[in-house]
């Protein structure tokens, strides 16, 4: 390979590993955003069913909560990614390493609470993984007890799975994103 090759790949990679990361703190904070907006009243998910009115309310409480649960998995899972992103392509990225390991820092409870609910449940340990065991945790400002699990839902800065609120990981989400996300690449990142 020529020294041209290598620096091309190495370019590619670099861009790549770059904006695979702006990509998942975007998707990561636009989800929780949208589910920030559902939860204020702003967005307002509604179906329009063919049965009894009693029934229309109850299913669309269920439609709201199937919808409220699968944009905190896409949150938890884009933000799990960011994190790995950054453990695995530190040298490829343009972020200082100060800011990179604040951001895995605030992030480190919430990939113990994905790998439980990812793996907690496996039929049989994995030999190389930690005890995956869902554990109960005290959130003292509501007095209440949440495994890593349960989603709890008080409000849209009351967001509670396992030792952790989720809105103050989409704070420390958002903060990396000023500094990772879309808006903070040069041209050459972001053009087609």
């Amino acid at each position: 390979m020529s020294a041209d090759d290598a620096s091309f790949d190495l370019h590619n990679r670099r861009k790549r590993t770059v904006v695979g990361l702006a990509t998942a703190l975007e998707v990561a904070c636009r989800d929780f955003e949208i589910l920030g907006r559902m939860l204020d009243n702003e967005i307002r998910v509604v179906a329009d069913l063919d049965c009894p009115e009693f029934m229309k309310a109850l299913e669309n409480v269920r439609i709201n909560g199937t919808i409220h649960s699968a944009l905190v998995q896409s949150f938890v899972f884009n933000a799990a990614r960011a994190v790995r992103i950054c453990e695995q392509g530190a040298s490829l990225l343009l972020v200082n390493r100060e800011h990179r390991r604040t951001f895995q820092a605030a992030l480190k409870a919430l990939g113990d609470a994905r790998d439980i609910n990812e793996h907690g449940y496996d039929p049989k340990d994995q030999p190389r993984r930690k005890n995956l065991r869902a554990q109960m945790h005290l959130h003292e400002a509501g007095g209440v007890a949440v495994d890593e699990t349960s989603l709890i839902i008080g409000g849209s800065k009351d967001i509670l799975m396992g030792p952790i609120n989720l809105y103050e990981t989409y704070l420390a989400v958002s903060r990396f994103r000023a500094v990772a996300g879309f808006r903070s690449l040069p041209p050459e990142y972001t053009a087609s």
